[in-house]
């Protein structure tokens, strides 16, 4: 049976939520029992329009729908043109308006109710040994939580600017009469992509670490937990249908649900931990290293999607650093190594011909991220104090592999998306006390290197700067702080085309479309303190 949804975007998303929490803590001799129990219960709505393929040029598009025009609306269909969108190819548009360009979008509608309650209880002793002193917690932690989920994306076709108005793509006899249109009031697409599924979950956590001052200047802690899930939950499956309206396109691939109900189960497990320890020379100078291990198990969407990529994410991260510390200045040097394995690099982007996330690439191998971290503070004078920090990094891909027959030599050791080799900031401050006033005016210098929207790093996003500054106040209870962002309206972007970049870019060696910096920008905060 044929359903419709009314909408509307002016709604945005709606968060509808009832929290209530009890703790508890108590001491028994030297024993610290803490307790705590909350729940959750609400509902989501949510409404949004998004960009889904990148401009593009205004007559290719066009053409691009001209043998599926003829096909429908008969060979007398002389050419596409694009008009307003309810207009019934009355309004013109003219594309030249807008550098010759249009694109896509895609309304998304979803509603969601979820639940969930969680416990939590520990015990935390200190005592002494033989060899130094031990702070010991070891806890238990339990949840039970779910969702249910109903998803409808439509495809539209805009103008390329800001606030767009929908178009049409009309099919014009060489006499100018309408015999058709690819879209429906400026509906490409109906429904390309329809979800519907219900799931819940169960999780208990054993836990415990210990901090261990051996000897004065030598600490080491540690640390590990536990977790196993049970997830149980429900998918509908979806077919393409050709609704039957003989005057548009838009209708010919709609999403349907086939009427099937999957039932579907996983138990996944992880157990991370870490272990560190540092070492104070005297006074001034010391050493750190940690090693941490990472498990990610697969979340609830597994169960309530249709043929989700099922992957344990692992990490294993090393740090090794130095550190200096006179008065107020310190430096701080940190070399790091990050690895996963098995990295889950698949993505199922925007298919512009479908209108569906149905381009996968299924990449499963490592990722590495190894550099060093320098975070400092110099005070020559009592007035002035510079802050700031640097990162270098080499984040990659590696031995990646891909079950559908894609060579994945091509990603293999190239940059790991949207992430930088290099960034860091300097953070300059005059802090005067004038007595009743305390006067601080601050600056924020910031970079950010090359980074990629794409795994074959084919398009790239420029690296960029900004500058900020700001000034505050405190006057007795009074607190006035002004802030300025982005102060010489610096551009770049902070990614790209989430929806399609991944797997070509954007057929550009440099980034043309995506998300940007705000532009200058202040902010005014006055608070007051009883």
């Amino acid at each position: 049976a044929l359903q419709s949804m009314q909408r509307d975007l002016a709604n945005g998303r709606h968060m509808r939520f009832f929290n209530a929490a009890v703790d508890y803590e108590a001491d028994f001799n030297g024993w610290h029992v803490s307790a705590k129990v909350g729940g959750t219960k609400g509902k989501s709505s949510f409404d949004a329009f998004y960009s889904t393929t990148n401009p593009a040029d205004a007559t290719t598009f066009a053409a691009g729908y001209l043998t599926a025009a003829r096909t429908a609306f008969g060979p007398n269909v002389a050419r596409l043109g694009y008009a307003l969108a309810g207009t019934n190819g009355a309004t013109v548009y003219d594309p030249s308006t807008a550098l010759g360009l249009v694109m896509s979008g895609q309304y998304r509608a979803s509603e969601s109710d979820f639940y969930s309650v969680q416990g939590d209880l520990s015990v935390t002793r200190k005592f002494e040994t033989g060899i130094g002193t031990h702070d010991v917690r070891v806890g238990l932690y339990g949840s039970f939580y779910g969702n249910t989920l109903l998803q409808a994306y439509q495809d539209m076709l805009i103008e390329v600017r800001s606030q767009p108005r929908t178009l049409d793509l009309v099919a014009y006899s060489s006499t100018g009469a309408v015999l058709g249109s690819v879209t429906q009031n400026g509906v490409l697409r109906y429904t390309t992509t329809l979800n519907q599924g219900q799931g819940d979950a169960q999780m208990i956590a054993f836990y415990a670490n210990d901090t261990w001052d051996i000897t004065r200047g030598l600490r080491v802690d540690a640390g590990i937990r536990t977790e196993r899930y049970g997830y149980k939950g429900i998918a509908l499956p979806t077919t393409q249908v050709n609704l039957g309206d003989a005057t548009t396109l838009a209708d010919d691939t709609t999403r349907a649900f086939t009427g099937q109900v999957l039932d579907q189960r996983l138990n996944p497990k992880a157990t991370n931990w870490t272990v560190g320890v540092n070492y104070d020379l005297n006074g001034h100078f010391g050493a750190y290293g940690r090693i941490s291990n990472l498990e990610v198990p697969p979340q609830l969407g597994v169960v309530t999607g249709i043929n989700a990529t099922i992957v344990k994410t692992k990490a294993r991260q090393y740090e090794v650093g130095l550190k200096a510390s006179f008065g107020p200045n310190y430096l701080y040097a940190t070399g790091f190594y990050t690895k996963f394995n098995p990295f889950n690099a698949s993505f199922a982007a925007f298919n512009p011909l479908t209108g569906r996330n149905d381009q996968t690439l299924p990449f499963i191998g490592e990722a590495s991220v190894k550099g060093v971290e320098v975070d400092g503070r110099v005070v020559p004078i009592r007035w002035f104090s510079l802050e700031g920090s640097v990162t270098w990094q080499n984040p990659e891909y590696a031995n990646l592999q891909n079950s559908s027959g894609a060579d994945p030599s091509a990603v293999n050791g190239k940059q790991i998306i949207r992430e930088a080799k290099f960034f860091g900031n300097l953070r300059p401050s005059f802090d005067f006390d004038l007595g009743a006033q305390k006067l601080s005016i601050f600056g924020r210098f910031e970079w950010v290197g090359r980074r990629y929207v794409d795994l074959f790093n084919r398009t790239a996003m420029p690296g960029y700067q900004t500058i900020g500054a700001g000034a505050s106040l405190d006057w007795g209870a009074w607190h006035v702080q002004v802030v300025g962002d982005n102060l010489f309206n610096a551009h770049g972007l902070t990614e790209g085309n989430t929806r399609t970049d991944q797997f070509a870019g954007q057929g550009t060696s440099e980034a043309i479309y995506g998300r940007p910096l705000f532009g200058r920008n202040f902010r005014l905060i006055v608070s007051r303190s009883w």
